[in-house]
């Protein structure tokens, strides 16, 4: 299922809506290797929290959000080197 919000549209599309597209995005560019994940938006900003092995994964938790069309701004808290 494609959830993803285009730009013009993030403020209109209900809150749950635009969480389960961010949460959709980040689990597909990163394959599931985010463990624990957890997503809050508020005010425009995505925090994201959760616990990866590469540095990599949570490179791309950044992009998932950034490059999806979301109009987000980007708190990334992922923990790294955690197996």
């Amino acid at each position: 299922m494609d959830l993803r919000v285009d730009r013009s549209e993030t403020a209109a599309v209900s809150p749950q809506r635009l969480l389960e597209a961010v949460v959709e995005s980040i689990s597909l560019r990163t394959n599931g290797q985010v463990r624990d994940l957890a997503v809050t938006i508020s005010g425009g900003v995505a925090k994201v929290t959760g616990k990866t092995s590469r540095y990599y994964y949570k490179q791309l938790v950044t992009s998932a959000v950034q490059d999806g069309r979301f109009g987000l701004d980007v708190e990334n808290e992922i923990s790294v080197g955690i197996r």
